[in-house]
């Protein structure tokens, strides 16, 4: 039986195909959210015990956790996972920012344009959005009667906790510079951990995300720990199902153990985890032909939103399943413009020389 380690080579995996369903399920719970179905209404009961959105950001960062390790590994230098990680999040950030404020804003406002792009609020925003610095999530006059109302792109609210995770795996990889003696390499890095712990002083984690950071760094750091256990890993059905039983056991049968709650959250993640790789990897679950089309995954998670929230503005769609039907598409018709002109474009520039001139880690 193949370990995962043998079963990863070029692009035999189901990642591409994996995250762009979780974004789906990301989108289509928010069609719930942004038509007010979700807390209230006929779809209420179901949407909270089944949260498809929740369940989506859960499968981004256990592949995360897999891949960002794996790309800590095989970058030439951390340099060069530094610029990876960069030209991965905020191109796309700094096109999102642009379009919820030149093309969503002037048509939702209800400002006139000229006071519109007048207020400070409106640059401020591309800022925010784009580095991810005091993000408001706030337009001048605009979504301010929509049922979840003023707020124009809150998933982006997950990405801090994305690059804290990041964080932590550099960090990881300055240890082992520092284990392995590779003191040039790190004198070599040292500018950008500067550049890096700056951008961090910007950033504000409350006490009350960290109860989510706490969640998102179990699962990726299970995902994590699956990289570095791939060359033993294998694959199993027997194993798969074995873990959906223990989940299941734990589930509906409680144990008077003062951890038990935490126990059902964990082999959960551990399932989850295992499922995807099964998912991802397995040689009989292939679609071969899917990452040609490009990662819409991203695309489709920031840029999702403000369309369909303008959907709610200007369309009047509040049946969340019309909802969906009519945004999706626009939505994903978006985030294929954003692959194919900016965030593939500028992954094109990871292999920059200045970044993979040093020893590898």
């Amino acid at each position: 039986m193949l370990t995962v380690k043998q079963l990863d080579t070029g692009r035999n995996n189901n990642f591409d195909l994996l995250r762009f369903i979780a974004a789906t399920f990301v989108v289509f719970s928010h069609s719930f959210l942004l038509t007010g179905t979700y807390s209230v209404g006929p779809y209420a009961q179901v949407m909270q015990k089944l949260d498809l959105g929740g369940f989506g950001v859960n499968v981004f960062f256990a592949i995360s956790g897999f891949l960002i390790t794996k790309s800590m590994f095989r970058q030439p230098t951390l340099n060069g996972f530094v610029w990876a990680r960069f030209l991965r999040i905020f191109p796309g950030l700094f096109g999102a920012a642009v379009f919820c404020t030149l093309v969503i804003g002037p048509i939702c406002t209800t400002l006139p344009l000229k006071d519109y792009f007048s207020n400070k609020a409106v640059y401020a925003f591309i800022y925010q959005l784009t580095t991810l610095h005091n993000y408001s999530n706030y337009l001048p006059a605009t979504f301010e009667q929509n049922p979840y109302p003023g707020s124009i792109n809150s998933p982006v609210w997950t990405l801090p906790a994305e690059l804290l995770m990041y964080l932590g795996v550099l960090l990881c990889g300055v240890l082992l510079l520092i284990w392995k003696r590779y003191f040039k390499a790190l004198i070599m890095t040292l500018p950008v951990l500067v550049i890096v712990g700056l951008y961090f002083t910007g950033m504000h984690y409350s006490a009350g995300y960290m109860v989510f950071v706490h969640s998102f760094a179990t699962i990726f750091l299970l995902g994590a720990i699956c990289y570095l256990l791939s060359s033993k890993m294998v694959l199993s059905l027997p194993v798969l199902l074995g873990l959906f039983a223990v989940w299941l056991i734990l589930s509906n049968f409680k144990i008077p153990v003062f951890f038990y709650p935490r126990l059902v959250v964990y082999a959960f993640y551990v399932l989850l985890v295992y499922g995807i790789l099964f998912f991802a990897y397995h040689p009989k679950l292939q679609v071969k032909s899917f990452h040609k089309l490009g990662d819409y995954s991203y695309g489709l998670y920031i840029y999702a939103f403000p369309i369909q929230q303008l959907m709610v503005s200007k369309a009047g769609l509040l049946n969340p399943f019309a909802h969906f039907i009519c945004t999706f598409p626009l939505a994903l018709a978006v985030a294929a413009l954003s692959w194919h002109f900016i965030e593939k474009p500028m992954l094109s520039l990871k292999t920059l020389s200045f970044f993979t001139k040093t020893n590898r880690v």
